[in-house]
C-alpha cells in the first residue's frame, strides 16, 4: 500500500552528507532543507503520504517519539545475564552488550560457523515467562525469517539462553534513527527534507513487503537503522507484536 511513494520517487540510499552531519562551515547548497525543525519533518511526511492515513499516522507518531525514545533508552547495565565470551545457542559467541530497552538487551555476537557478526536480542524474562508468549515469539520469528528485503533487518532464528528467549538477527553496521536525529539536533545540523523523505520511503518499502504476511507491531525510531552507507533498514519485526498478542493487547 506504499506504492504511491516509491513509484513517484524510488527509495534510494541516503547520501553520506544526509546521514553524517557536515562539518561546520560546509555548504552543500541545500539551504532550504537544512535547519528543518521536528515539526517540519512531520509536516513533510503529512504531505508526502497523503493517501495512506493509518500508515501516515503510525510514522508521524514514531517520529514524534524520537526525542523521548533517544533520552529514554538506557545504557547497558550490570544486570546483563550473558557476559562477553559466552556462547549462546551453541554457536553465537557474545562480544559485547550494545544497548538495553523495554524489550530486553541487545548483544553483539559472532557466529562461530559463518564468522559473521550477529545481533542477539535477549528478551526480558518477565515478558516471555508465559508459555503462550514464548510460542508467539517463535511463530512471529518464523514469519520474520521468511522476509527477504533490502530494507528489512534479517531474522535468523530464536532460541533459549539465560532463562529467557533470544532472537538472532542480522547485525547492522549503523545507528538507530533515534540516535541519528538526536545527534544531528545536538550539532545543529537537522536532517534535510530529502533525508527525511528517503527514510520514510525505505520504511514504507519495508512495511509493504512485511504486510504481505505479518506486521511489525512496534515501529519506533530506535528500530529504524541507518547504515554507514546510507541504507535504511527496519528491525525487530514481530517481537513486540508477538508479546502484545500473547498478553491479549
Amino acid at each position: 500500500f506504499c506504492g504511491g511513494i516509491t513509484e513517484a520517487s524510488p527509495a534510494r540510499r541516503l547520501r553520506r552528507s544526509e546521514v553524517v552531519p557536515a562539518a561546520q562551515g560546509d555548504d552543500d547548497g541545500d539551504h532550504e532543507e537544512q535547519g528543518l525543525s521536528p515539526g517540519g519533518h512531520i509536516l513533510l511526511i503529512s504531505r508526502a503520504v497523503p493517501l495512506y492515513g493509518r500508515l501516515r499516522a503510525s510514522i508521524v507518531s514514531a517520529l514524534q517519539m524520537t526525542a523521548q525514545t533517544a533520552h529514554a533508552e538506557t545504557t547497558p547495565s550490570a544486570k546483563t545475564a550473558i557476559a562477553a565470551g559466552q556462547v549462546v545457542g551453541g554457536r553465537f559467541q557474545v562480544e559485547e552488550t550494545v544497548s538495553e530497552d523495554a524489550l530486553g538487551v541487545i548483544l553483539r555476537a559472532r557466529d562461530k560457523k559463518t564468522k559473521r557478526a550477529i545481533a542477539l536480542r535477549l528478551l526480558s524474562p518477565k515478558l516471555v515467562a508465559a508459555e503462550a508468549a514464548q510460542k508467539a515469539v517463535k511463530a512471529s520469528c518464523r514469519s520474520a525469517a521468511a522476509l527477504n528485503h533490502r530494507s528489512i533487518v534479517g531474522t535468523y532464528g530464536v532460541g533459549n539462553a539465560a532463562g529467557t528467549q533470544f532472537v538472532a538477527c542480522e547485525w547492522v553496521d549503523g545507528v538507530p534513527l533515534s540516535k541519528l536525529v538526536q545527534k544531528r539536533n545536538e550539532q545543529g545540523t537537522k536532517l534535510s527534507l530529502r533525508g527525511a523523505y528517503n527514510v520514510v520511503a525505505h520504511v514504507c518499502n519495508a512495511l509493504e513487503k512485511a504486510h504481505e504476511t505479518t506486521c511489525h507491531g512496534g515501529l519506533r525510531p530506535s528500530v529504524v537503522w541507518v547504515t554507514k552507507s546510507g541504507r535504511v533498514k527496519v528491525g525487530d519485526f514481530g517481537v513486540a507484536n508477538a508479546i502484545l498478542t500473547s498478553l491479549g493487547a
